[in-house]
């Protein structure tokens, strides 16, 4: 992993903060590769540091109903849907979920049953500056969405998210 992508990860663990702080007992749930290890270790690192009860889950290893989880899996490709499905199939309570993760879960058929009885947080960043953070429940099968706040990204979090981004778009060339 580059230094940089290190770095985004970090950036992106202050961001989920946002919409995991009010919770004091989480499951890191991810992913075992670089960038879902990256991400899982800086939100622990938060959640410790406000004293939590945190722990870190391979989701390999994930066979059991949990209170609250935060699902670091991705990025995008195929059958990522179905892992988080059966994911949040196990969330008792509160699934804060890593963006592509979301998105991925968002689109199976299977989505509005399995987060029947669930609260789901995720954050997109919409436009280049902003973070827009949302809250997911499924009544009667359909989607119910609702924007629960919203943070501007400025300074050295924002720098980091540019030069991640100048990276990644010169690796695609």
């Amino acid at each position: 992993m580059e230094a940089v992508e290190l770095e985004y990860r970090s950036v992106l663990a202050t961001l989920y903060w946002k919409i995991l702080s009010d919770l004091d007992d989480v499951a890191v749930v991810y992913e075992v590769s670089p960038s879902c290890t990256a991400l899982a270790s800086s939100l622990l690192t938060l959640l410790i540091d406000k004293g939590a009860k945190a722990r870190a889950v391979r989701r390999s290893d994930l066979n059991h109903p949990l209170d609250h989880v935060f699902v670091a899996m991705g990025p995008y490709r195929e059958g990522l849907g179905e892992e988080v499905l059966e994911v949040l199939r196990l969330v008792r309570r509160v699934a804060v979920v890593h963006t592509p993760a979301y998105y991925a879960a968002e689109e199976m058929a299977g989505f509005p049953e399995a987060i029947r009885r669930v609260e789901v947080r995720y954050a997109a960043r919409e436009l280049p500056d902003v973070v827009t953070y949302y809250r997911v429940v499924a009544r009667n099968g359909a989607l119910e969405k609702a924007v629960i706040g919203e943070e501007r990204i400025t300074g050295v979090k924002m720098e980091v998210i540019r030069r991640y981004e100048a990276e990644k778009m010169a690796l695609s060339y």
